[in-house]
Protein backbone atom coordinates (compact mmCIF):
# COMPACT_ATOMS: atom_id res chain seq x y z
CA UNK A 1 0.00 0.00 0.00
CA UNK A 2 1.27 3.33 -0.57
CA UNK A 3 0.60 6.55 1.71
CA UNK A 4 1.74 9.91 1.52
CA UNK A 5 1.93 12.57 4.47
CA UNK A 6 2.29 15.71 4.38
CA UNK A 7 3.37 17.68 7.14
CA UNK A 8 6.91 19.65 8.49
CA UNK A 9 10.10 17.77 9.35
CA UNK A 10 12.02 19.53 12.26
CA UNK A 11 15.63 19.78 13.66
CA UNK A 12 15.37 18.70 17.36
CA UNK A 13 17.91 20.10 19.46
CA UNK A 14 18.20 18.54 23.14
CA UNK A 15 20.99 18.17 26.24
CA UNK A 16 23.39 15.52 25.01
CA UNK A 17 24.03 14.10 28.73
CA UNK A 18 20.96 12.43 30.77
CA UNK A 19 19.62 14.97 33.22
CA UNK A 20 20.92 18.05 31.90
CA UNK A 21 18.97 21.30 31.37
CA UNK A 22 19.08 23.49 28.42
CA UNK A 23 19.87 26.28 31.01
CA UNK A 24 23.24 24.70 31.85
CA UNK A 25 23.92 22.05 28.56
CA UNK A 26 27.24 22.43 27.28
CA UNK A 27 26.74 20.05 24.74
CA UNK A 28 23.45 18.83 22.07
CA UNK A 29 22.24 16.05 20.57
CA UNK A 30 20.69 16.76 16.85
CA UNK A 31 17.60 14.04 15.46
CA UNK A 32 15.04 14.51 13.66
CA UNK A 33 11.24 15.26 14.79
CA UNK A 34 7.85 15.65 13.28
CA UNK A 35 4.56 14.00 13.39
CA UNK A 36 3.60 13.31 10.23
CA UNK A 37 7.78 12.11 9.29
CA UNK A 38 7.53 10.15 12.60
CA UNK A 39 4.47 8.11 11.40
CA UNK A 40 6.02 7.25 7.95
CA UNK A 41 9.64 6.32 9.27
CA UNK A 42 7.40 4.01 11.57
CA UNK A 43 5.29 2.80 9.14
CA UNK A 44 7.94 1.97 6.59
CA UNK A 45 10.05 0.58 9.18
CA UNK A 46 7.44 -2.31 9.44
CA UNK A 47 8.29 -3.53 6.54
CA UNK A 48 4.69 -3.84 4.00
CA UNK A 49 3.78 -0.22 3.00
CA UNK A 50 5.80 2.30 0.59
CA UNK A 51 5.80 5.62 2.44
CA UNK A 52 6.17 8.76 1.03
CA UNK A 53 6.72 12.09 3.00
CA UNK A 54 5.70 15.65 1.08
CA UNK A 55 6.78 18.82 2.20
CA UNK A 56 9.00 21.71 2.09
CA UNK A 57 12.63 21.31 2.97
CA UNK A 58 15.50 24.48 2.63
CA UNK A 59 17.97 23.31 -0.04
CA UNK A 60 21.11 24.11 2.77
CA UNK A 61 22.95 21.32 4.21
CA UNK A 62 20.56 21.16 7.17
CA UNK A 63 17.60 20.23 4.78
CA UNK A 64 19.98 17.82 2.96
CA UNK A 65 20.75 16.20 5.92
CA UNK A 66 17.00 15.27 6.58
CA UNK A 67 16.05 14.57 2.87
CA UNK A 68 19.35 12.02 3.33
CA UNK A 69 17.94 10.63 6.45
CA UNK A 70 13.78 10.20 5.72
CA UNK A 71 15.59 8.33 2.54
CA UNK A 72 18.23 6.08 4.37
CA UNK A 73 14.92 4.61 6.26
CA UNK A 74 13.52 4.22 2.69
CA UNK A 75 11.08 6.80 3.06
CA UNK A 76 10.77 8.71 -0.32
CA UNK A 77 10.62 12.29 -0.25
CA UNK A 78 8.48 14.82 -2.36
CA UNK A 79 10.24 18.30 -1.93
CA UNK A 80 7.73 21.49 -2.76
CA UNK A 81 8.57 24.78 -2.86
CA UNK A 82 9.34 27.24 -0.53
CA UNK A 83 10.12 31.09 0.08
CA UNK A 84 12.49 30.05 2.56
CA UNK A 85 15.77 28.53 3.61
CA UNK A 86 15.26 28.33 7.07
CA UNK A 87 14.92 24.93 8.86
CA UNK A 88 12.25 24.76 11.35
CA UNK A 89 13.58 23.37 15.42
CA UNK A 90 12.49 22.89 18.18
CA UNK A 91 14.31 22.57 21.72
CA UNK A 92 13.46 19.97 24.21
CA UNK A 93 14.06 19.91 27.84
CA UNK A 94 13.66 15.99 28.96
CA UNK A 95 11.87 15.68 31.68
CA UNK A 96 12.66 12.39 34.48
CA UNK A 97 11.28 11.06 37.04
CA UNK A 98 8.91 14.44 38.70
CA UNK A 99 10.08 16.99 36.31
CA UNK A 100 8.32 17.29 33.09
CA UNK A 101 9.45 17.43 29.62
CA UNK A 102 9.23 20.69 27.88
CA UNK A 103 9.30 21.60 24.27
CA UNK A 104 10.25 25.07 22.86
CA UNK A 105 9.00 25.81 19.24
CA UNK A 106 11.69 27.59 16.54
CA UNK A 107 9.70 27.28 13.29
CA UNK A 108 8.31 30.41 12.44
CA UNK A 109 9.73 31.51 8.49
CA UNK A 110 10.77 27.80 7.86
CA UNK A 111 11.01 26.81 4.79
CA UNK A 112 7.58 24.77 5.70
CA UNK A 113 6.06 27.83 7.00
CA UNK A 114 6.61 29.62 3.78
CA UNK A 115 5.44 26.71 1.26
CA UNK A 116 4.15 27.54 -1.83
CA UNK A 117 0.91 25.92 -1.79
CA UNK A 118 0.96 26.77 -6.06
CA UNK A 119 3.30 24.40 -6.14
CA UNK A 120 1.45 21.26 -5.10
CA UNK A 121 -0.44 19.27 -8.13
CA UNK A 122 -2.70 16.41 -8.90
CA UNK A 123 0.70 13.98 -9.37
CA UNK A 124 2.14 14.76 -5.94
CA UNK A 125 -0.99 13.47 -4.70
CA UNK A 126 -0.78 10.10 -5.96
CA UNK A 127 -1.04 7.32 -2.96
CA UNK A 128 -3.62 4.79 -1.64
CA UNK A 129 -3.92 6.94 1.52
CA UNK A 130 -3.56 10.03 2.73
CA UNK A 131 -2.13 11.36 6.38
CA UNK A 132 -1.20 14.35 8.22
CA UNK A 133 -1.81 16.10 11.43
CA UNK A 134 -3.85 18.74 13.24
CA UNK A 135 0.17 20.68 13.66
CA UNK A 136 0.59 21.49 10.33
CA UNK A 137 -2.78 24.03 9.98
CA UNK A 138 -1.83 25.13 13.39
CA UNK A 139 2.35 26.77 11.79
CA UNK A 140 0.44 28.98 10.00
CA UNK A 141 -2.00 30.67 8.10
CA UNK A 142 -0.06 29.36 4.52
CA UNK A 143 0.57 25.93 5.86
CA UNK A 144 -3.63 25.47 6.49
CA UNK A 145 -4.30 26.70 2.88
CA UNK A 146 -1.00 24.10 1.57
CA UNK A 147 -2.80 21.43 3.50
CA UNK A 148 -6.53 22.68 2.23
CA UNK A 149 -5.21 22.50 -1.40
CA UNK A 150 -4.17 18.77 -0.68
CA UNK A 151 -7.15 17.67 0.45
CA UNK A 152 -8.77 19.59 -2.21
CA UNK A 153 -7.03 18.06 -5.14
CA UNK A 154 -6.83 14.59 -3.45
CA UNK A 155 -9.08 11.84 -5.44
CA UNK A 156 -12.39 11.12 -3.41
CA UNK A 157 -11.68 7.79 -3.44
CA UNK A 158 -8.04 7.76 -1.35
CA UNK A 159 -8.59 7.80 2.23
CA UNK A 160 -7.56 10.51 4.60
CA UNK A 161 -6.32 10.13 8.14
CA UNK A 162 -6.02 13.19 10.44
CA UNK A 163 -4.14 12.75 14.01
CA UNK A 164 -5.31 15.82 15.52
CA UNK A 165 -2.80 16.73 17.67
CA UNK A 166 -3.66 20.06 19.33
CA UNK A 167 -0.47 21.92 20.27
CA UNK A 168 -0.93 25.04 22.57
CA UNK A 169 1.98 27.06 21.59
CA UNK A 170 0.89 27.02 18.26
CA UNK A 171 -2.60 28.18 16.15
CA UNK A 172 -1.08 31.97 17.13
CA UNK A 173 -2.81 33.02 13.88
CA UNK A 174 -6.32 31.83 14.67
CA UNK A 175 -8.35 32.05 17.49
CA UNK A 176 -10.64 29.93 19.04
CA UNK A 177 -13.64 29.72 16.61
CA UNK A 178 -11.44 29.68 13.28
CA UNK A 179 -9.47 26.53 14.47
CA UNK A 180 -12.18 24.69 15.12
CA UNK A 181 -13.83 25.88 11.93
CA UNK A 182 -10.33 24.07 10.44
CA UNK A 183 -11.06 21.01 12.28
CA UNK A 184 -14.02 20.75 11.14
CA UNK A 185 -13.51 20.77 7.38
CA UNK A 186 -10.40 18.33 7.76
CA UNK A 187 -12.80 15.84 10.08
CA UNK A 188 -15.36 15.76 7.30
CA UNK A 189 -12.97 14.67 4.66
CA UNK A 190 -11.41 11.85 7.16
CA UNK A 191 -11.49 8.72 6.85
CA UNK A 192 -9.88 8.12 10.57
CA UNK A 193 -9.47 10.72 13.33
CA UNK A 194 -6.72 10.00 15.95
CA UNK A 195 -6.13 11.77 19.08
CA UNK A 196 -6.93 11.91 22.93
CA UNK A 197 -9.56 13.21 25.13
CA UNK A 198 -8.01 16.51 25.21
CA UNK A 199 -7.34 16.42 21.59
CA UNK A 200 -11.38 15.69 20.86
CA UNK A 201 -12.48 18.03 23.58
CA UNK A 202 -10.46 21.09 22.20
CA UNK A 203 -10.36 20.48 18.29
CA UNK A 204 -14.31 20.31 18.22
CA UNK A 205 -15.62 21.81 21.82
CA UNK A 206 -17.01 17.90 22.39
CA UNK A 207 -18.75 17.73 25.83
CA UNK A 208 -17.80 13.82 27.41
CA UNK A 209 -19.71 11.77 29.75
CA UNK A 210 -18.42 9.05 31.98
CA UNK A 211 -17.06 7.63 34.69
CA UNK A 212 -14.52 5.17 33.32
CA UNK A 213 -11.96 5.68 30.59
CA UNK A 214 -14.55 3.31 28.13
CA UNK A 215 -17.55 5.55 29.05
CA UNK A 216 -15.65 8.48 28.31
CA UNK A 217 -14.64 7.73 25.22
CA UNK A 218 -17.54 6.11 23.91
CA UNK A 219 -19.38 9.20 24.19
CA UNK A 220 -16.84 10.77 22.21
CA UNK A 221 -16.62 8.55 19.33
CA UNK A 222 -20.48 8.19 19.87
CA UNK A 223 -20.51 12.48 19.22
CA UNK A 224 -18.21 12.00 16.22
CA UNK A 225 -19.30 9.44 14.47
CA UNK A 226 -23.05 10.93 14.57
CA UNK A 227 -21.53 14.75 12.91
CA UNK A 228 -18.75 13.16 10.71
CA UNK A 229 -19.97 10.63 8.50
CA UNK A 230 -16.95 10.13 6.22
CA UNK A 231 -15.35 8.89 9.60
CA UNK A 232 -15.17 5.24 10.21
CA UNK A 233 -12.63 4.97 12.64
CA UNK A 234 -11.43 6.51 15.62
CA UNK A 235 -8.29 5.88 17.90
CA UNK A 236 -7.57 7.16 21.48
CA UNK A 237 -3.59 6.70 22.60
CA UNK A 238 -4.14 6.07 26.40
CA UNK A 239 -1.27 7.14 29.11
CA UNK A 240 -1.53 7.14 32.87
CA UNK A 241 1.67 8.69 33.93
CA UNK A 242 2.91 8.50 37.54
CA UNK A 243 6.01 10.76 36.24
CA UNK A 244 8.40 10.94 33.65
CA UNK A 245 9.56 7.84 33.37
CA UNK A 246 6.83 6.03 34.87
CA UNK A 247 3.77 5.61 32.67
CA UNK A 248 0.97 2.88 31.89
CA UNK A 249 0.26 2.56 28.02
CA UNK A 250 -2.67 1.49 26.24
CA UNK A 251 -5.21 2.72 23.27
CA UNK A 252 -8.47 1.90 21.94
CA UNK A 253 -10.31 1.80 18.06
CA UNK A 254 -13.74 2.41 17.61
CA UNK A 255 -15.22 0.90 14.55
CA UNK A 256 -18.28 2.51 12.96
CA UNK A 257 -20.85 -0.05 12.88
CA UNK A 258 -24.12 1.07 11.24
CA UNK A 259 -25.49 4.00 13.60
CA UNK A 260 -23.20 2.75 16.91
CA UNK A 261 -19.66 1.49 16.85
CA UNK A 262 -17.56 -1.40 18.30
CA UNK A 263 -14.56 -0.96 20.86
CA UNK A 264 -11.70 -2.69 20.86
CA UNK A 265 -9.13 -2.31 24.07
CA UNK A 266 -5.29 -3.01 23.66
CA UNK A 267 -3.17 -4.45 26.41
CA UNK A 268 -2.31 -1.99 29.73
CA UNK A 269 1.41 -1.77 29.05
CA UNK A 270 3.57 -0.42 32.19
CA UNK A 271 6.77 1.04 31.00
CA UNK A 272 8.88 1.79 33.93
CA UNK A 273 11.88 2.99 32.60
CA UNK A 274 11.04 5.64 29.70
CA UNK A 275 13.97 6.66 27.84
CA UNK A 276 11.71 9.15 25.22
CA UNK A 277 8.31 9.21 24.88
CA UNK A 278 8.46 12.18 22.20
CA UNK A 279 7.08 10.76 19.11
CA UNK A 280 4.87 7.85 20.88
CA UNK A 281 1.40 9.00 19.64
CA UNK A 282 2.78 9.14 15.62
CA UNK A 283 4.01 5.52 15.98
CA UNK A 284 0.94 4.50 17.89
CA UNK A 285 -1.01 6.16 14.55
CA UNK A 286 1.17 4.43 12.21
CA UNK A 287 0.58 1.22 14.31
CA UNK A 288 -3.43 1.50 13.66
CA UNK A 289 -2.82 2.39 9.55
CA UNK A 290 -0.63 -0.87 9.46
CA UNK A 291 -3.46 -2.79 11.24
CA UNK A 292 -5.85 -1.06 9.38
CA UNK A 293 -3.93 -1.90 6.15
CA UNK A 294 -2.51 -5.59 6.85
CA UNK A 295 -4.92 -7.43 9.40
CA UNK A 296 -8.17 -6.78 7.36
CA UNK A 297 -11.40 -6.38 9.97
CA UNK A 298 -9.33 -7.98 12.74
CA UNK A 299 -9.53 -4.85 14.91
CA UNK A 300 -8.49 -6.07 17.61
CA UNK A 301 -5.39 -7.57 16.39
CA UNK A 302 -4.83 -4.06 14.87
CA UNK A 303 -5.25 -2.11 18.23
CA UNK A 304 -3.01 -4.68 20.48
CA UNK A 305 0.00 -4.31 17.31
CA UNK A 306 -0.69 -0.20 17.62
CA UNK A 307 0.08 -0.42 21.22
CA UNK A 308 3.04 -2.30 21.25
CA UNK A 309 4.45 -0.63 18.79
CA UNK A 310 4.12 2.70 20.50
CA UNK A 311 5.18 0.91 23.88
CA UNK A 312 8.30 0.11 22.22
CA UNK A 313 8.96 3.20 20.94
CA UNK A 314 8.96 4.59 24.49
CA UNK A 315 12.48 2.43 24.92
CA UNK A 316 14.61 4.50 22.31
CA UNK A 317 16.01 7.84 21.95
CA UNK A 318 14.78 10.52 19.54
CA UNK A 319 11.38 10.87 17.45
CA UNK A 320 12.16 7.85 15.01
CA UNK A 321 10.29 4.66 15.42
CA UNK A 322 12.47 1.59 13.49
CA UNK A 323 10.64 -1.84 14.71
CA UNK A 324 9.68 -4.23 12.13
CA UNK A 325 6.55 -5.91 12.27
CA UNK A 326 8.32 -9.32 13.23
CA UNK A 327 9.92 -7.37 16.28
CA UNK A 328 6.41 -6.34 17.47
CA UNK A 329 4.87 -9.46 17.20
CA UNK A 330 7.81 -10.83 18.87
CA UNK A 331 7.53 -8.38 21.92
CA UNK A 332 3.52 -9.62 21.95
CA UNK A 333 3.97 -12.80 22.34
CA UNK A 334 6.48 -12.67 24.82
CA UNK A 335 4.05 -10.01 26.56
CA UNK A 336 6.85 -7.71 26.53
CA UNK A 337 8.89 -9.10 29.30
CA UNK A 338 12.05 -8.33 27.76
CA UNK A 339 13.73 -12.05 27.33
CA UNK A 340 17.29 -12.08 25.92
CA UNK A 341 17.13 -13.47 22.91
CA UNK A 342 20.21 -15.70 21.61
Amino acid sequence: MNFLFFGELMIRLAPKEDGDQLVVANTLRLTLGGSEANSAVALKSLGRHNTTFISALPGTPLGTKCLRALNSFGVNVINLNSQSDRMGLYWLDMGTGPRASKVYYDRANSAFDRIISESIDHEHLSCDWFHTSGITPGISERTCSALSRCIELLPPHVPFSLDLNFRSKLWQWANKKKRQTVYDSLARRAVLLAGNENDFQTCFGIEANGSTAEELYSSIANTVFSQYPAVRFLSVSLRESYSATRNIWSGMLFVRNGTSSDLFIGPRIEIDSIIDRLGTGDSFTAGILHGLASFGDDFQQTVNFAVMLSALKHTVYGDFCCFTEGEVFETMQTGGKGFIQR
